[in-house]
């Protein structure tokens, strides 16, 4: 659980924008455990690193259909944001999809959470975001039973192969991080062939951690800086976070560090989810359901994210 600052009054807010019918109501809370972030809004919130939202509106996944999506071609200045403000990389944890479905009296089914990852690398396509990666299974989840993984597995393999097309149409370059050795071996050609499609890619860097813990990332880091120190590659004196950073599976990144996480469905964790790489991201937490995250909650947690002083330490 976060540390909330006694400061900060939990009492939520109402949210003002484009969206009033459907954007969220919610609090920032300023946990004395991270580094300090200023984040002011124009409900006079006080400092605060991590956003926590209340359920909005319902969403419009509720037939799992596509993520609306507004026309405008320059919709920055229209919803108060700022193009230079916009953050480099998004990581996105769409949770809630099995509580969604208990809700709404419907079957296990993660098709609207794989498509909800495709609706949101459109709109960091839409909104200048050159990086996204998104959590679709975690090396914890073993622990579900083999019907829900096996479910998520072909569902996931056929999200891909349908989406191949507009892949390469829409410039994205898609790869996966994690231990891809484990997974279905039909999954891992569908993985293999979708990468070599889109490596030539470059308008949106779509990354899929499947199979992947944080914890597994620095050990296979480890793992192989051992490798090269025994092959005398590399000193003690070489071993420090730059290495390192060479050394994880977002190496290849244009940009490696996250700068915005965005979870959705009340959780408030990180789920051993990219934890080097995240070290000073902003957090923004929501109530909603991941199939009923849309465009207006996007936008809210970009907006928050503007608000934020990034201090890195200063």
């Amino acid at each position: 659980m976060l540390g909330l600052s006694k400061s900060m009054s939990l009492r939520p807010r109402t949210a003002v924008g484009l969206f009033p019918s459907t954007r969220p109501s919610g609090v920032i809370v300023s946990p004395k455990s991270l580094v300090q972030t200023k984040c002011s809004s124009s409900s006079g919130s006080k400092n605060g690193r991590v956003a926590i939202t209340t359920q909005g509106g319902e969403g419009v996944f509720g037939s799992g259909g596509p993520m609306k999506m507004s026309p405008d071609r320059n919709p920055c200045s229209s919803v108060g944001l700022r193009r230079e403000l916009m953050p480099k990389h998004v990581a996105a944890i769409l949770d809630g999809n099995r509580r969604w479905a208990q809700v709404h009296g419907k079957e296990l089914d993660y098709d609207a959470f794989c498509y909800g990852y495709l609706d949101l690398a459109d709109l960091c396509i839409k909104w200048g975001i050159p990086t996204l990666t998104c959590f679709i299974f975690s090396t914890e989840n073993w622990k579900r039973t083999k019907e829900a993984n096996n479910l998520l597995f072909g569902q996931f393999k056929q999200c891909l192969e349908n989406s191949s097309v507009n892949f390469t149409r829409k410039g994205i370059k898609v790869s996966v991080l994690g231990e891809k050795t484990e997974l279905p071996k039909d999954l891992q050609e569908a993985i293999n062939q979708v990468e070599d499609e889109t490596k030539s890619n470059s308008k949106l860097e779509l990354n899929f951690a499947v199979n992947y813990g944080g914890k597994w990332d620095v050990v296979e880091a480890i793992r192989n800086m051992s490798k090269k120190a025994k092959a005398k590659e590399i000193k003690l004196q070489d071993v420090d976070e730059a290495l390192m950073d060479q050394l994880l599976s977002t190496s290849g990144l244009r940009v490696s560090d996250p700068d915005l996480m965005i979870r959705t469905g009340g959780d408030q964790r990180v789920s051993n989810f990219l934890i080097w790489q995240m070290s000073h991201t902003e957090f923004y937490f929501t109530d909603v359901y991941g199939p009923d995250f849309a465009e207006p909650h996007f936008i809210d947690a970009l907006r928050w994210f503007q608000q934020c002083d990034r201090l890195f330490g200063k």
